[in-house]
């Protein structure tokens, strides 16, 4: 086979893959009416190049980071001493010491003095708090949001609470892009199927025609952390009410323990999955 044969059959492959990509090499070979024992390991090899070509099939290597990001959030909890509920007179101090009310007429309150420099933050009359942090991202700069909204400002004048409170500040969520890698424009469509364990899935969105928009939002780390301490306060409270040395005793001790490692182990994982992922360098030096 020369030079302009090879060139000739590898454009053939290409031409056709281009209409059914999903063709094996044998097929591909019946097509061009080539013997498949001849040409059919050269016909693999141009399939492979083919679909492995940024612009057919996927892309030789897919990034780990997105693209860009926004909508980073944290969330904490404020401490037992500025319950909302149980204490109605928090609300007040809260709007003396910058806070507002929202117009949701939903209890929120909103903290909104840093809101072109660090962020703006959410309090809700359940006790958490989230703050929406602008570029760069990062958890130093949610927890500086945290403390000039709760501690600078006077409502929280104890160093132990206030240093209580901002370790509880944590990663919650973020919408992470990925582009398309020549600014392809893409369909729009939206996939809700894993809203309650990732976050919803867009594609094509007006806001970045060209590429997938993941919205990570790790709740079900929350929600089963707070079944794992509830089920153990339960299982404690059983634990404390049989007799020491006794056979249920120690059926109890040995379910608590292998519930603590299970969850443990998917905690790990769900931590994995949903962890912030750092944008690109010039994402990162990006101040908006």
């Amino acid at each position: 086979m020369t030079v302009d044969d090879t060139r000739t059959l590898k454009s053939s492959v290409f031409s056709i893959l281009q209409k059914y990509p999903e063709l094996e090499p044998l097929t591909i070979c019946r097509h061009l009416q080539i013997p498949h024992k001849e040409h059919g390991r050269t016909v693999a090899n141009y399939k492979t190049e083919w679909m492995h070509h940024s612009r057919n099939g996927l892309p030789s290597s897919c990034p780990t980071v997105p693209s860009s990001q926004h909508r980073w959030r944290a969330v904490g909890y404020v401490p037992a001493c500025l319950d909302r509920k149980q204490f109605p007179d928090v609300t007040r101090q809260a709007l003396a010491c910058g806070w507002v009310e929202s117009r949701n007429r939903n209890r929120e309150l909103l903290w909104l003095k840093d809101k072109n420099s660090l962020g703006r933050g959410r309090w809700w009359s359940t006790g958490q708090v989230q703050f929406l942090i602008r570029k760069p991202h990062g958890l130093a700069r949610a927890k500086n949001l945290a403390a000039r909204a709760f501690y600078n400002n006077g409502l929280i004048q104890d160093d132990k609470i206030a240093s209580e409170f901002l370790d509880s500040v944590h990663f919650y969520g973020s919408d992470d892009v990925w582009k398309t890698p020549h600014g392809e424009k893409l369909p729009y469509l939206k996939i809700t199927a894993y809203r309650h364990f990732f976050g919803d899935i867009v594609i094509g969105d007006i806001s970045h025609p060209d590429g997938v928009e993941c919205q990570v939002c790790p709740q079900l780390i929350e929600r089963m952390s707070l079944l794992q301490r509830q089920s153990n306060q339960i299982l404690g409270l059983a634990l404390g009410a049989v007799q020491q040395d006794s056979k249920e005793r120690l059926q109890l001790a040995e379910i608590i323990k292998q519930s603590t490692e299970q969850t443990r182990t998917f905690s790990e994982l769900m931590n994995d999955l949903t962890s912030p992922k750092a944008p690109t360098r010039q994402d990162r030096e990006m101040v908006v």
